[in-house]
């Protein structure tokens, strides 16, 4: 478990050899939380390791297909799993988690794209009186995910950085152009949460 625990950047093992102390960002802010070494062995290692066997899988399966068609294909492939639960479950820091064990233990790079950041922003809510039910169906812009989601799949390996916006809790709006999905050689796993 050692790659693991320091991908997570985890320190302050307990006395026990039990649980660590791992960096994360949760609900915005900066925090360390503690984190059961079950919980890594059990949990993060075989989610990582069945992502990295799907990645290979299709990496494998478009090399496949290349060789085949004697072309070289636009695009590596893309992995994109989706993390879905109620409103603080835990989605955002599963997926920050993984995305450290990706990178840290298989040098996988990954990015995270959240409904959280296509919220209607308050002054739209407020003119449609849809404040109260923040987080709900109508207060998402589902058109606008849709879009960003479909060219995030269509990107090519020599495009550019594709620039989302992010949920900022500091000023519980969206901030656009914060989070940059790199093409999917750079990127090949992509978390919908």
């Amino acid at each position: 478990l050692a790659p693991y625990f320091e991908a997570l950047g985890a320190s302050a093992l307990s006395a026990d050899g039990r649980s660590c102390r791992v960096p994360v960002i949760a609900s915005g802010d900066a925090t360390d939380i503690t984190l059961d070494r079950s919980f890594v062995a059990d949990v993060l290692v075989p989610l990582t390791e069945r992502v990295l066997q799907h990645t290979k899988r299709l990496a494998d399966s478009a090399d496949s297909a290349d060789s085949a068609d004697s072309a070289d294909s636009a695009s590596s492939p893309r992995v994109v799993i989706s993390i879905v639960g109620g409103a603080g479950a835990g989605k955002t820091t599963l997926c920050r988690l993984l995305m450290a064990c990706l990178r840290g233990v298989h040098g996988i790079g990954s990015a995270m794209i959240s409904m959280d950041s296509y919220h209607h922003y308050n002054a739209y809510l407020k003119e449609q009186r849809l404040g109260h039910l923040k987080g709900s169906a109508q207060t998402i812009n589902a058109q606008a995910m849709l879009a960003d989601l479909n060219a995030v799949m269509a990107m090519g390996d020599e495009q550019e950085d594709i620039l989302l916006p992010v949920y900022d809790r500091q000023v519980h709006d969206p901030v656009p152009n914060r989070c940059a999905i790199r093409p999917p050689h750079a990127h090949p796993v992509i978390f919908v949460e």
